[in-house]
């Protein structure tokens, strides 16, 4: 019979640093004043020594220094005001946090479970919305952004798949496989499409990390198909394919209701392309991007919904910052990765699926753009690396 952890310090620290994860998925607010309460916890351990920085760690915050250096040069060339750089400031704020982090030991067990909490959770907001007759067309949850939501529940369910091989009781793994299932089921109710590509871009990653359980991912699949058919986004795959069909790639006319998304899509890629040509080196500016496409479609009296930023995280800090802020970016996340690739952990294996899942979710939505959404993105990445083993590259 497994032992009742003692309600010490450390379980109690390492408990706020689960909740943040469910909380995440029922009320952003709290998931939020964990978020502060964990970085004020890390800078009083900062200001007292108490970490240990790794090779690695200091060739990550060099990385982050230096886009976050760039950001702040860009914005003051450009005069950009700071509610708009704020967020790219994430991961090198919440740099702290993850040192906090190293000092616990997080089980597999752990995590497992605030996950199966986290899409309880979910699953309450989505029957509170259905009885109370609150449920639109797409689906949530704590978010602002339907996507957010979407990709955030996507990452729980590539997160199942994966621990899925490390389950060693036949009752663990069913139990696990409903969580996947309800995961995904959430998932196709906010009808996110962009959830998919995630998917798509960590399926070789899963089946190359779950070998022994490829049946098992290939009966997700089929499962997942099935599902699909009776939830929205099922609409919005058809409305895909018929946009692909109808839309002229080189003339764009006005938006409709069956093209919305993907014409707003395909004219932000061609401003942000014609944009970046011109702009290279420092960008636009981030304060001037909305301001530039609402004048562009009005020269081209044009059906386009104006916003301020490209719906693809790669061409949004390309077009803002420049070339100098994008690699910079890519630089970060991609020394992340090969951390994650260069060890053979469990907790490595979930780290490699949150940053190319992350890669994925970036190819539709500005995930910078969202507080929350690059809060969860970053704040996994940093319990994965946290959990890894000395590491001297």
């Amino acid at each position: 019979m497994n032992k009742i952890p003692s309600l010490t310090y450390s379980n109690v620290l390492k408990l706020l640093i689960l909740s943040f994860i469910p909380a995440t998925f029922f009320v952003r607010e709290i998931a939020n004043f964990l978020l502060i309460l964990l970085l004020l916890i890390s800078i009083f351990y900062l200001l007292r020594g108490k970490y240990t920085l790794y090779d690695s760690d200091k060739y990550l915050l060099s990385f982050l220094l230096l886009f976050t250096s760039f950001i702040i040069i860009s914005s003051i060339i450009h005069s950009t005001p700071l509610h708009e750089i704020d967020n790219y400031t994430r991961p090198l704020l919440l740099f702290p946090i993850y040192l906090l982090m190293k000092q616990f030991k997080i089980t597999l067990d752990d995590l497992k479970y605030a996950i199966y909490l986290s899409v309880l959770l979910g699953s309450a907001l989505f029957i509170a919305h259905v009885f109370t007759g609150n449920l639109d067309l797409r689906f949530a949850g704590s978010s602002s952004v339907v996507l957010t939501y979407g990709n955030m529940l996507m990452t729980l369910a590539l997160y199942l798949l994966v621990i899925y091989n490390y389950q060693k009781r036949y009752l663990h793994k069913i139990l696990l496989t409903f969580f996947v299932l309800l995961s995904l089921y959430l998932v196709f109710y906010t009808g996110t499409r962009g959830a998919l590509v995630g998917l798509f871009f960590c399926l070789p990653f899963i089946i190359l990390f779950n070998k022994k359980s490829k049946i098992f991912i290939f009966s997700i699949l089929i499962i997942s198909s099935a599902l699909i058919t009776t939830t929205p986004i099922s609409d919005r795959i058809y409305l895909l394919f018929e946009s692909v069909r109808t839309i002229d790639f080189n003339n764009i006319e006005n938006s409709t209701d069956d093209n919305v998304s993907e014409n707003e899509r395909l004219y932000y890629f061609k401003f942000s392309l014609n944009q970046i040509e011109k702009y290279m080196y420092l960008g636009i500016g981030a304060q001037n991007f909305k301001k530039e496409i609402t004048n562009k479609i009005a020269r081209d009296k044009i059906n386009i919904t104006n916003h301020d930023h490209a719906h693809n995280e790669y061409l949004d800090i390309f077009v803002k910052y420049g070339v100098f802020v994008f690699s910079s970016f890519l630089l970060v996340f991609i020394y992340i990765l090969v951390i994650f690739l260069r060890n053979k952990t469990v907790f490595a294996h979930l780290g490699v699926i949150t940053v190319i899942s992350g890669f994925g979710y970036m190819m539709t939505q500005s995930l910078f753009a969202h507080h929350q959404a690059i809060i969860f993105l970053v704040f996994m990445t940093y319990i994965f690396m946290s959990q890894l083993n000395d590491r001297k590259i």
